[in-house]
C-alpha cells in the first residue's frame, strides 16, 4: 500500500501505518486493502493460463488481530469474490502472533479453520520460542531481512538462517526469505534449502498490470 499525497508524493506504509494504528484508523485501512487484494486476485485467477496456485498476501496489523470480528470479515470477503481461501495469505508479525492474549489466539484459530494461509512475518525480530511456534497454526515463516542482509558476510547470520530453515521444515512450514537484493544472497539461501524469497532482486513493488505482465 502506498499513500499518494498531493504534496509529499508517494508515502511508504512505514511512514503512515503507525499513525493509522495510533488514531484507530487501521481497521478501515485493513478492510480496504483486503477487499482490494481479493478483488484483484479474483480478476487475475479468472484469466486463462493464470497459475492456479497463485497466492495473494495481505498484511494484518496487531490491532486488527485483536478484533474478534476479523475472521468473519475475511470469510465474507473471500465468499464475495469467490476465491479459494487457501489462495489468500495473511501475514502477521511475530510480536502480534505470539501474544498470549486470548482474543488473538481465538482469531488465529478461526482464520486457520477458515482455510486461509497464515504467515509469521519478520521472524527473528520478536521473542517467540520453539514451543510457541509448535502451537501456532502457521503455514509460512518469513525470515527477517536483517539476517538476509548479512548472510554472505556473517557466518553467524548464515548459521541462524540455516537453523531456522531446518526448524521450520521440521514443523512443516514453508520458509520465505525477505529482502533479497543480490544474486549472492539468492544463491546462498537456495543452498540452505530456503523455499521462497522476496526482494528487489526479484521484483520491486509493481502496479497490477505490471504484475500480470511479469507472471505472463
Amino acid at each position: 500500500m502506498r499513500w499518494r499525497h498531493p504534496e509529499r508524493g508517494v508515502v511508504p506504509p512505514n511512514d503512515f501505518i503507525p499513525f493509522a494504528e495510533l488514531y484507530g484508523l487501521i481497521g478501515r485501512i485493513g478492510a480496504f486493502v483486503l477487499g482490494k487484494a481479493c478483488r484483484q486476485l479474483a480478476e487475475w485467477t479468472s484469466r486463462d493460463g493464470w497459475p492456479r496456485d497463485f497466492t495473494m498476501a495481505v498484511n494484518v496489523s496487531g490491532r486488527e488481530l485483536s478484533d474478534p470480528e476479523l475472521a468473519g470479515r475475511v470469510a465474507e470477503v473471500v465468499r464475495r469474490h469467490g476465491i479459494e481461501p487457501a489462495r489468500l495469505c495473511l501475514e502477521i508479525t511475530e510480536t502480534a502472533l505470539v501474544s498470549e492474549r486470548g482474543d488473538v489466539q481465538e482469531t488465529v484459530s478461526a482464520l486457520s479453520k477458515l482455510g486461509v494461509c497464515l504467515a509469521l512475518d519478520d521472524f527473528g525480530t520478536g521473542y517467540s520460542t520453539l514451543a510457541q511456534l509448535r502451537r501456532l497454526n502457521v503455514d509460512i515463516l518469513k525470515i527477517d531481512r536483517s539476517f538476509v542482509a548479512q548472510i554472505n558476510r556473517s557466518s553467524r547470520d548464515r548459521e541462524i538462517v540455516a537453523a531456522v530453515t531446518a526448524m521450520s521444515h521440521a514443523l512443516w512450514m514453508t520458509v520465505v526469505a525477505e529482502g533479497i537484493e543480490t544474486s549472492q544472497q539468492f544463491d546462498t539461501l537456495a543452498g540452505l534449502d530456503c523455499d521462497q524469497g522476496q526482494g528487489f532482486l526479484l521484483a520491486r513493488p509493481l502496479p497490477p498490470e505490471a504484475i500480470a505482465t511479469l507472471v505472463g
